[in-house]
């Protein structure tokens, strides 16, 4: 075990990047000005905690289930405001090259996400959640849970 967990701090936040497919081909975000309904919705039909939150292609805050709930707590009407007046503060960017025993010390002290951002933008978010799945996946690999 002790291996496995050296070799999966070296995977770089490129490789940690959630992949896309056919079916999902491009990066799940909103805009500040977009309602936080859609920002309800792509998080239920995508299963993700966190949206990032762009101008262009750079990350000027994020979206998080609590901020959602936040909003509905708030009444239906909630739901129509933009998502600028809900969202939090902008994630810590990281080029890709970064490895995820860095990533580590930001998601392990409170940060639910990070950027992973290139001379081109944003490639993606990495989440607390996604990373723990993503060692759980590895450990449940070796002993076939």
């Amino acid at each position: 075990m002790k291996k496995k967990w050296e070799k999966f701090k070296e995977l770089t936040a490129a490789q940690l990047v959630p992949a896309r497919n056919a079916s999902w081909p491009g990066l799940t975000a909103v805009t500040p000005v977009e309602p936080m309904a859609r920002a309800a919705l792509l998080m239920v039909v995508h299963g993700l905690a966190v949206l990032p939150v762009l101008d262009g292609m750079m990350p000027i805050g994020t979206v998080d289930e609590s901020r959602v709930l936040r909003c509905l707590a708030s009444g239906s009407v909630g739901l129509d405001r933009p998502i600028g007046e809900y969202m939090g503060p902008a994630p810590r960017i990281f080029p890709p090259a970064t490895k995820a025993r860095e990533l580590l010390a930001f998601l392990g002290s409170g940060d639910s996400a990070v950027a992973v951002a290139d001379s081109r933008g944003l490639l993606g978010l990495v989440t607390a959640s996604g990373l723990l799945r993503r060692y759980a996946g590895a450990e449940a690999e070796e002993f076939s849970i």
